[in-house]
């Protein structure tokens, strides 16, 4: 399989947003965030779908992975996820 492309809806990039907003507030820092989102970034580039790593969602062509603790849901059409 060639190179994934991570490309994020709207909607996801708002959640991603207002959760790195939360922890830089939290923390008075953005470095948590940012780990945060290139830890995440990282492990969807890595997904292999050979492999079960990515859970199954009930709903069809959805499927999911945990980082820390939060969920990240995604779809898959050709080398590109959702």
């Amino acid at each position: 399989m060639g190179k994934k492309k991570v490309v994020w809806t709207r909607r996801a990039e708002i959640q991603m947003f207002a959760i790195m907003d939360y922890y830089a507030e939290r923390n008075k820092s953005d470095d948590y965030s940012l780990k945060l989102y290139e830890a995440i970034e990282l492990k969807l580039s890595k997904v292999d779908f050979t492999v079960s790593i990515p859970q199954k969602s009930a709903i069809e062509n959805i499927f999911y992975l945990v980082h820390n603790h939060r969920s990240v849901f995604f779809t898959l059409e050709g080398n590109t996820l959702f």
